[in-house]
Order: C-alpha cells, then structure tokens, then sequence
C-alpha cells in the first residue's frame, strides 16, 4: 500500500501529461483550421485573379488582333500625322498671342503717352490758374489798400 499513493501520483502526472497533449493536439487541429480558412480564403482571392486577368489577356489580344488589321506602320503614320498637325497649332497659337501681345503693347503705351500729355496739360493749368489767382488776390490787395 506504501506505493498506492505513488502510483496515484504517477497516474495523476500521466493524466496531467496526457491533458497537456490532447490540449496541445487541439490547438494546433485549431491552427490547422485557421491555417485551412486562410488558404481557402487566398484561392479564392487567385481564382477570381485569375479570372479577372483572363479577361485581360482576352482584351489584350483583341486590341493586338485591331492594331494588327489596321497595322503598326499606319498607326504610327497617323501618329506622325496628328503630331504634325499639333505642332502647326502651336505654332499659329503662338504667332496669334505674339500678336495679341504686340497690340495690347502698342495700345497701353499709347493710351500711357495720351496719359502722361493729359497730365502735363492739367499741370500747366493748374498753374495757370494759380498764377491768376496770385494776381488776382494781388490786385485785390492793391485796390483793398486804397
């Protein structure tokens, strides 16, 4: 009877041992579920990539079999084309706005000079009625001293 309760602490261990194991075994079944969840949710995610690119192989293809009925060379030419027709508009819309510029120059210096011979006019004036007011009020001094 001494080594009952031995025993019973070795079968107690040997429970312990055994729980700990089971415990370890259901957490990774557990990692293994999560694991699972997880790769099923990334082939999804590639089946619909693969789906979505087919799409873009098959468009892909359709604009390669356009560009061949047309044909590259032509492609290009027509780029050439539409190249050169951009760069005559440029050109003109540059000459146009040097213009509009050169008139608007022209028209503000002359409108400036209009200004400026205006300003110089009242300014020649403006003293003129200056000085006849001097000898104005001079003459009224002189008569008011009489």
């Amino acid at each position: 009877m001494a080594n009952d309760p031995e025993k019973f602490l070795q079968v107690e261990e040997s429970v312990e041992n055994l729980l700990a194991a089971l415990k370890k075994l259901y957490d990774e079944a557990e990692s293994y579920n999560t694991s699972k969840e997880s790769l099923n949710q990334v082939r999804d995610k590639l089946v619909d990539f693969i789906a979505s690119s087919d799409d873009i192989v098959k468009d892909t293809f359709e604009i390669i079999k356009i560009v061949k009925s047309i044909g590259g060379p032509e492609i290009l030419r027509r780029l050439d084309l539409v190249i050169d027709r951009l760069n005559e508009a440029s050109i003109k819309n540059d000459e146009a706005l040097n213009q509009i510029k050169n008139e608007v120059t022209n028209e503000f210096e002359l409108k400036s000079q209009t200004v400026l011979k205006t300003l110089k006019e009242l300014k020649v004036f403006c003293l003129a009625n200056m000085a006849l007011l001097i000898i104005g009020f001079a003459v009224i001094a002189v008569l008011l001293r009489k």
